[in-house]
């Protein structure tokens, strides 16, 4: 059977990564080799093709699942994939719509702008003289994401126990399933990109592409093509008269309203997902969405307060209801850890501290005393992180600290 095969050639590549794992880690006891392990566990997901590498993708963002060395190195993941053809998407567009290339489009670049592990974009024109870009889905990547998920989840049992702390291996793999089997229907893209543009209708600086709903199916999603400057071109941006700490401070409070206000943010908020046209900041590329419920907005909100008010127990009282015990716990080791850690933020120049670190160190100290977190927040953490990276290198001298904390005092109230 082709599923043999596969399971085989999986296991065949992935399975020097495991055997070195248990060496490294139970044998010499080197966790200094975890980086060398996660190097070669991002080598083998490239080795395996466009499904792994989009499995990898996934895996990225969830802290939860996998330790931060791994995660961090599947980000390295080069989300490049050879072209298919352009006969290819003329078959899927006709499969999915019932029409012709030539029925909709005055004209189609045969060369696509990217093709990736997922999809393939082309830039064109419709019929009523609007620049788009059609983004059509690899052909039978749903196919073959699912069966090397299906067949991840069958050897999850034989993952060795220190590669997944917390979550369950087969749960991890089912919820990883389950998010792509949303990704790999576009219209669920389209309803996300939908929602985010009407919860942020009256936020004059953000802006998503307009996206053609009559040309929206499971594998052909039409989109606005936005003729900007993306985020990474400071040059550019100045010669046409923006301001870098300004395009980061209205970064940084859409954002937040987005965290706060809205408990529904973009996932994955790189440079390359967002573009600045006629002075607004473009999102695009809806297939990671964070949502966050009250309750854990709340705690959030108490965790940048204290942290802004260097109030220890306010910090630790927020970040104890946010995580959920696997085990009986013991809540004075819980405590003293929360508290030294929190300690060296509150001895810290608040100027330099980032939010995404605090998160991200009570993060694993919860994995360390087996308490389960909600997986959003690890997306939330990687989000943050990413957004991070993003305004120090346009203003590296914006304060997100002070800015997150006079935004909350002015504009969030989540108990009313």
């Amino acid at each position: 059977m082709a599923d043999d095969k596969r399971l085989r050639e999986i296991v065949r590549i992935l399975s020097s990564y495991g055997i070195r794992f248990v060496y490294h880690h139970k044998v010499q006891n080197r966790p200094d080799a975890v980086e060398i392990d996660a190097v070669n566990l991002r080598k083998a997901f490239e080795k395996l093709g466009p499904s792994f590498i989009k499995i990898g993708q996934i895996l990225s963002t969830r802290l939860d699942i996998l330790p931060q060395a791994f995660v961090d190195e599947l980000e390295h993941l080069q989300d490049r994939a050879p072209e298919f053809p352009f006969s290819e998407v003329e078959r899927i567009f006709f499969e999915d719509t019932g029409l012709s290339i030539g029925e909709v489009f005055l004209q189609l670049d045969e060369k696509p702008l990217a093709s990736a592990s997922m999809a393939q974009v082309h830039k064109g024109t419709l019929r009523t003289g609007e620049v788009v870009i059609l983004k059509v889905q690899r052909p039978v990547i749903d196919e073959l994401l699912i069966r090397d998920l299906d067949i991840l989840i069958r050897l999850s049992a034989f993952i060795p126990k220190g590669i997944v702390d917390i979550i369950d291996p087969k749960e991890a793999f089912q919820q990883v399933k389950d998010a792509t089997m949303i990704e790999l229907d576009f219209r669920n893209e389209a309803k996300l990109l939908v929602e985010f543009q009407e919860k942020n209708k009256n936020v004059a600086c953000v802006a998503v592409p307009k996206v053609y709903e009559g040309l929206t199916f499971r594998r052909i999603l039409v989109e606005e093509y936005i003729d900007g400057t993306k985020l990474t071109n400071k040059e550019e941006l100045e010669a046409l008269g923006y301001d870098m700490e300004d395009i980061s401070r209205k970064l940084i409070l859409s954002y937040l309203k987005q965290i706060f206000k809205d408990g529904y943010f973009h996932g994955d908020p790189h440079p390359g997902n967002m573009i600045i046209k006629d002075g607004k900041i473009y999102f695009i590329d809806f297939g990671i969405m964070g949502k966050l419920n009250d309750s854990l907005r709340l705690q959030l909100n108490r965790l940048i307060e204290g942290l802004a008010l260097q109030d220890l127990d306010m910090m630790v009282d927020a970040a104890l209801k946010i995580a959920t015990p696997s085990m009986p716990l013991d809540k004075r080791n819980v405590y003293r850890d929360l508290e030294y850690i929190f300690d060296v933020y509150l001895t810290a120049d608040m100027k330099n501290v980032k939010i995404s670190d605090a998160l991200m160190d009570f993060i694993r100290m919860f994995k360390r005393h087996n308490m389960v977190i909600p997986s959003e927040l690890t997306i939330l953490a990687k989000a943050l992180s990413i957004l991070e990276g993003v305004y120090l290198d346009l203003a590296p001298d914006f304060n997100l600290i002070r800015t997150a904390k006079d935004y909350l005092a002015e504009n969030i109230n989540i108990n009313s």
